[in-house]
Parts: structure tokens; sequence; C-alpha cells
């Protein structure tokens, strides 16, 4: 029978005890691991000898404790690996820090190639990719030249002087040619013929 089958079968004063003892259980348990780490730490820093000190593959909550003693003792922490499969840890001296180099092998493997030859990945992307230039198989203008044609553009390309009369409208262009004069003359009349005359 499994624990959570034995507890859920318990009486609720039973279920606390056994609550309390499992939880003091996982508590000791921790403040041992967190001995140990520590232990391990603090000879890691006395050998002057040793750059880097690798643990073994460990879960998630063992690794924040490893995280967290490494802080504490002027470390520095990375964890590599698969989550819940072989996720690891690695603390660092502050004077021996990893290269962007060696931090990209340990998280893309040891066959990673940097795409710049000055050991920087270049764009957003934490993709790493060969050395090898890419270069497209087809040209763009001729993907879409049913839509912008061969010689789009190239006219008004020769064309380098500015318009000089730039946001002005000849007259005739415009579709109302009277003056101002004529246009209120109009108006005048049009309203005249819409108002019934006065009668005494």
């Amino acid at each position: 029978m499994s624990c959570y089958v034995a507890m859920v079968m318990m009486l609720p004063a039973e279920q606390k005890r056994v609550s309390e003892k499992l939880q003091e259980q996982s508590r000791k348990e921790k403040a041992k691991f967190r001995s140990e780490v520590e232990k391990k730490v603090s000879q890691f820093v006395k050998d002057q000898s040793q750059k880097s000190l690798k643990f073994d593959p460990m879960d998630k909550l063992q690794r924040s404790i490893v995280h967290d003693v490494g802080e504490i003792a002027g470390l520095i922490s990375h964890s590599f690996g698969t989550e819940e499969v072989d996720k690891y840890t690695i603390l660092y001296k502050k004077e021996y820090p990893p290269s962007e180099q060696e931090l990209r092998q340990l998280k893309y493997g040891e066959g990673a190639v940097a795409v710049a030859t000055d050991d920087k990945v270049t764009g957003s992307s934490n993709v790493v990719t060969s050395g090898k230039d890419v270069t497209p198989t087809r040209d763009y203008r001729e993907k879409y030249k049913h839509l912008i044609g061969s010689s789009s553009g190239q006219e008004a390309a020769k064309i380098t002087q500015p318009n000089k009369s730039f946001g002005y409208v000849p007259s005739a262009n415009k579709r109302d040619t009277r003056s101002i004069e004529e246009t209120l003359n109009d108006l005048r009349t049009k309203k005249a013929k819409l108002q019934p005359p006065d009668s005494v």
C-alpha cells in the first residue's frame, strides 16, 4: 500500500502526526544534504589548484541548495543538462570564470561551433550554427516579379531633384475655379431662393 493510500485511511489526528513526521524527515534530509554541499564547497574554496567543482545530476531542490551555498561562498554557479534527466551544476571560482565558448560547449554539447571567429554568437537566437555562409537559393526579385515588375522604381530613382512646389496645387487641378467673391455671391443667391419672402 502506498503512503498516500495509507494516509487517506487514517484518522485526521494520525494523518497530522504522520505528515509532521514526513516533513521532519524531509527537513533532516535537506539539512544533511546542505551540510555535505557546504563541506565540499569549503574544501573547493581552500584548494588553490581547482578552478571548478562539478556536482552529479540532481533534482531542482538540490540544485537550488547548491546555487545558494555557492552564492554565499562567493562562487559562480551554472546548471547544464536536461531537467529531470541529467541536469547538473558546476561551481566556478570568481578568479577563474568560464569563457563564453566553454559555456556554449557545456550548454549545446562538445561539437558546438561558434558562428563568428571571435567567439560571439551573432543575432538574438541561442542557436549555434556552423561557420558557413548562408546564401539564398532564389532571388526575391524573381519570386515577386509578377508583383513588383522588373523596372519598378528605376525611373523614379533617376530623378534626384527635389520638388520645389511641394504642397502647391495648381488651379487647373482644382474642381472649383471660381473666385471667393463669385462663390460668396452664389451662396447668397441660393439662400435667398430658399427663404420665403417676408409678408408685410
